[in-house]
C-alpha cells in the first residue's frame, strides 16, 4: 500500500483523452488500485472544462495537452485552482521539451508505470 491509498481511495480522477480505450484502460487500473474512487473522463479539455464549471472536483487530473498548450489553458487554471495534482500524456506531451513542471506520462506504458507515476506525485490535501 502506498502512502497516497487512503488520500486517493475517496478522492475524484479526470482523464481528458481522446482515445477511449487508453482512457478506459487507466480508469480501470484506477478503479482496481482505489476502489473508492471516482473517474471521470472526457474526450477533450472544454468538456472537461464544462463539467468542472458543473461542480466536477478533480483530486488527480489526467490531461493529453501539450505543456506549452496547458500552460495557456483555462482547464490548467481551473484544476489548480482546485488543487488537483496534473499528469500530462498523449504525443505532444511526449515530445516537448520541457514539461512545464508536470509529469508526462510515456507510451507504451503498463499499471506498474502508470502507479509509479501517481506514486511520484504529492497527493495529500493540505488542511
Amino acid at each position: 500500500m502506498s502512502r497516497h491509498d487512503v488520500a486517493l481511495t475517496s478522492g475524484n480522477f479526470l482523464i481528458v483523452l481522446r482515445q477511449l480505450l487508453v482512457a478506459e484502460d487507466i480508469a480501470d487500473t484506477l478503479c482496481d488500485r482505489f476502489p473508492g474512487a471516482q473517474v471521470e473522463r472526457t474526450r477533450g479539455a472544454e468538456e472537461a472544462l464544462q463539467r468542472i464549471e458543473a461542480g466536477l472536483r478533480a483530486d488527480l487530473a489526467f490531461v493529453e495537452m501539450s505543456p506549452a498548450e496547458f500552460d495557456r489553458s483555462d482547464l490548467k487554471q481551473a484544476l489548480l485552482l482546485q488543487g488537483a495534482r496534473i499528469i500530462l500524456l498523449g504525443d505532444a506531451a511526449e515530445l516537448a521539451e520541457e514539461a512545464e513542471g508536470f509529469p508526462v506520462l510515456r507510451r507504451p506504458f503498463s499499471t506498474v508505470a502508470l502507479l509509479r507515476v501517481i506514486d511520484g506525485l504529492d497527493l495529500r490535501r493540505d488542511p
